[in-house]
């Protein structure tokens, strides 16, 4: 059980930086944020915000520049990769977005994810 406070996610100054040529991209800048156990985030933003980098972040399949993410009071960089792999699959849910898919047809794979393969969009 999460001993800060019910944080079951926590973000402690999340920077992600891509370097692209002579350009060093700010894709997440210094983001700090609390979700409460049983709480559900929504991330809102234009295209190119840095919405997905953050998601890609707290789900444990990409490592930021500085910053922490805690999972329960567990550092997500500190994982092996069978442990981020138990976080990722009893822990974080994200929804798929296919073209042409609507919300309601991404949520339900997520909710049955053994009918991806087989899901059509009506």
């Amino acid at each position: 059980m999460p001993t800060n406070g019910g944080a079951a996610l926590r973000t402690e100054r999340v920077t992600r930086q891509y370097q692209m040529g002579a350009a060093l991209i700010r894709a997440v800048d210094e983001v700090s944020l609390v979700v409460g156990t049983a709480e559900f985030l929504a991330l809102l933003g234009s295209s190119g915000s840095g919405k997905s980098t953050l998601l890609n972040l707290m789900a444990g399949l990409d490592r930021p520049t500085s910053g922490a993410i805690l999972a329960h009071d567990r550092n997500l960089a500190e994982m092996n990769a069978l442990e981020l792999a138990r976080y990722r699959s009893r822990t974080v849910g994200m929804p798929c977005a296919w073209p042409r898919w609507s919300a309601a047809s991404a949520a339900a794979v997520c909710v049955r994810p053994s009918s991806a393969c087989t899901w059509k969009n009506g």
